[in-house]
């Protein structure tokens, strides 16, 4: 009987913590200028713990955006070394992880941030990110300012 009550308590309270667990995933997108842009938060409570963010772009619209009629290879093998030089600059931060490859029409990049381990301020720093930081009362980002801004973007959630 006394193993049986015990099993019972130990479901219940498995029960209890895995419905109490506040933990989602919201996901948005957004197609802009030729890319294709996916945002994956995960959220507890009002806290985003992890951003996932994945865009893709066709070297026609790269080409578009630069006025060329077509990247050369120069302007492909430039556009690399660029992107790679960003890629060092992130891999460099703790909680961050960059990751870009390029396929025969179009290129993917992944951009991955643990905010539990990321230096928010170093974040910030970086000149090719277009990174605001928490207000200074906050040391989190906020679920709800997250999603204000991504659909200010014209991001729209579909989850």
């Amino acid at each position: 009987m006394k193993k049986i009550l015990s099993f019972c308590i130990l479901t219940i309270l498995c029960v209890f913590t895995t419905a109490c667990s506040s933990e989602k995933i919201a996901t948005y997108e957004q197609s802009v200028d030729g890319s294709e842009v996916q945002v994956i938060l995960t959220i507890e409570n009002d806290d985003v713990r992890h951003q996932k963010q994945i865009t893709r772009t066709s070297f026609d619209k790269l080409a578009e955006l630069t006025e060329t009629e077509k990247l050369s290879a120069a302007d492909l093998t430039s556009l690399k070394n660029d992107m790679l030089k960003k890629n060092d600059v992130l891999d460099a931060l703790e909680g961050v992880s960059y990751q870009i490859s390029f396929k025969d029409e179009h290129l993917v990049e992944t951009v991955e941030l643990d905010y539990q381990k990321v230096n928010l301020n170093a974040l910030a720093a970086i000149k090719d990110l277009d990174f605001k930081q928490p207000h200074s009362e906050n040391d989190y980002i906020s679920a709800k300012a997250a999603d204000k801004q991504l659909r200010k973007l014209g991001f729209k959630l579909v989850n």
